[in-house]
């Protein structure tokens, strides 16, 4: 069996989230669905090739951004391990916007990312904070909820 790498699976996540989160008719654009990248890039090719695909019938579009200051308006923004520490300053940046905020640092979902990768026993998990989700404007289907860990101590949640 041929093994996928890590971070073409975790575009195809990217991708397939659209599917699982309603966005509210004020979200970032009406002519593109827009996945953007803020820091270094570990996809590669693996989003080019996304580019090709449709979301809700519109076109994808990959953004990259290296700095905080270049960030625009997206449907979905992916905070790479080398800007993590600037999660704070993305999250006000984000704020106002309908944003789905992904990333994979030990304390993304508990510092306010909405959806984190998690990598166990060589399988990606998700945890998902839905105070994030909801404070983003955001539905998370039930489907996505129910294959994740949640936040401990958001939503009620209960801590460890």
């Amino acid at each position: 069996m041929r093994q996928v790498p890590e971070y073409h699976l975790k575009a195809v996540f990217l991708h397939r989230f659209a599917s699982f989160v309603d966005w509210p008719s004020t979200s970032p654009s009406d002519s593109t669905f827009t996945i953007g990248i803020l820091g270094s890039d570990p996809f590669g090719e693996a989003l080019d090739v996304i580019e090709t695909q449709r979301v809700g019938g519109l076109p994808i579009e990959v953004k990259r951004f290296s700095r905080l200051d270049e960030l625009e308006n997206t449907h979905i923004l992916f905070v790479s391990s080398s800007a993590n520490h600037l999660l704070g300053r993305i999250l006000v940046a984000v704020g106002d916007h309908a944003t789905l905020t992904v990333g994979e640092a030990a304390n993304f979902a508990s510092n306010g990312g909405i959806i984190r990768f998690i990598t166990r026993d060589r399988q990606i998990r998700l945890e998902v904070n839905r105070c994030a989700a909801e404070r983003a404007g955001l539905h998370i289907s039930a489907l996505l909820l129910q294959m994740a860990e949640l936040t401990p101590g958001a939503c009620g949640v209960p801590g460890p």
